[in-house]
């Protein structure tokens, strides 16, 4: 924790948050997925995908704060062939 992270509201402390998305599994959503990260200059410390008959699922550990989440999350539902996204502390 730096000198400047005393000054943040609890939910703007920077912290590792786990995305879990399940969408329809078509050949161009998944750079789709990732450019929500990208625009946001954000790399993931983990990346998993799976494709199981029609439906993939993509997890994705990021360190962001809590407004940054949210806004991330928001992002990734309003890709068309999403289905599901979870956000959840990693």
């Amino acid at each position: 924790m730096t000198a400047l992270d005393h000054d943040r509201p609890a939910d703007d402390v920077l912290r590792v948050r786990r995305f879990t998305v399940l969408a329809d599994a078509e050949p161009g959503l998944l750079p789709r997925l990732i450019e929500p990260l990208a625009k946001r200059g954000l790399v993931p410390r983990r990346l998993e995908v799976v494709a199981e008959d029609a439906t993939m699922r993509l997890s994705l550990s990021v360190e962001l704060d809590g407004g940054a989440a949210s806004l991330l999350g928001a992002s990734l539902r309003a890709i068309v062939g999403v289905r599901t996204v979870l956000a959840e502390p990693a």
